[in-house]
Order: structure tokens, then sequence, then C-alpha cells
């Protein structure tokens, strides 16, 4: 068993540096974010694909490593996680195990945290250019309209614009 053992405090690592990557691309996600800056943030997005990819199939390794290891144990499905591997075996395992779990739920709530800030500033950037757009463009709920001669002078129905020309 110490081989597996070993094999998944290995997969574990991998994941450890998979979400580390996964966190420096979200920063460069929300740099460009906030700079609304489009060719930068697509190509953090564009990098994250097989970043994802990598994640999954060490997910893959880590469920299986974690079953096997549990069924050797003798600890059933329904109570199956590191934490009860850790308190299972002796050490060294217990603690570096113990120190992996609780690095995954780390990085894990980082990510989310930072997800979140991401689709935050992803609206806050859609809002900014919609109401450009409006300005612009004109919309129906446009109060007013600034013309050359002064407010209000474009009749009902009309194009609303921050400029009184169509360009």
């Amino acid at each position: 068993m110490q081989p597996e053992l070993e094999t998944l405090c290995r997969v574990l690592e991998e994941e450890q540096g998979i979400l580390s990557e996964l966190l420096a691309a979200q920063a460069r996600e929300r740099e460009a974010l906030v700079r609304l800056e489009t060719v930068p943030l697509v190509d953090a997005v564009s990098r994250v694909e097989p970043v994802l990819e990598r994640l999954a199939l060490a997910e893959q390794a880590r469920v299986a490593l974690t079953r096997r290891v549990g069924a050797d144990l003798g600890i059933p499905e329904e109570g199956l996680d590191l934490r009860a591997i850790a308190l299972r075996v002796g050490e060294p395992y217990r603690e570096r195990l113990l120190e992996l779990r609780r690095a995954t739920q780390a990085a894990a709530k980082s990510l989310s945290r930072a997800n979140e800030l991401n689709e935050a500033l992803a609206v806050q950037g859609i809002d900014h250019v919609e109401l450009l757009l409006s300005a612009l463009l004109g919309g129906v709920e446009s109060p007013g309209t600034y013309t050359k001669s002064g407010v209000g002078t474009v009749p009902a129905g009309g194009p609303k614009r921050i400029f009184d020309q169509v360009v």
C-alpha cells in the first residue's frame, strides 16, 4: 500500500501545481478585465483550456487512487475522503495527506473567489460598454438628448444620441 500512498501524494502535489497555474491564469484574466483589454483576455482564457484538461486527468487519477487505498484500508465508500485515509495510515503519510488536503481546500476556495471576482469584473465591463453604446447611439431609456441647439430638441420617437449627427 505504500506505493499507492506515495502515488496518491504525488497526484495531489500535481493537482496543487495545476491549481496554482489556474490561479495565475485567473490573475491574468482579472488584469485584462480591469483594463478592458480584449486581446490579453482572450489569450489568458485560451491558455486555461489545456490546464483544465490536465486537472481533469489528475482528478480522475486521484479519485481512482483514493478508492483503491480506501478499499485496502476498509473505509466504506460513503465515508471515503482524504481525511479518513490520513487518519488510518501512519506517518509519514498522515501529516503529508492532511497538509495536501488543507492546501487543496485553500486553493479551491481561492479559485472560487477569483472566479466570482472575474465574473463581477466581466459584468461591470459589459455594463460599461452598454452605457457607452447607449450614450453614443442612443436608447429609448435616455431622458433627454443634448444637441447643438439645446436639450430635448430631438422629436419624440427620434434617435436620442449624445451627438445629434448620424455617423
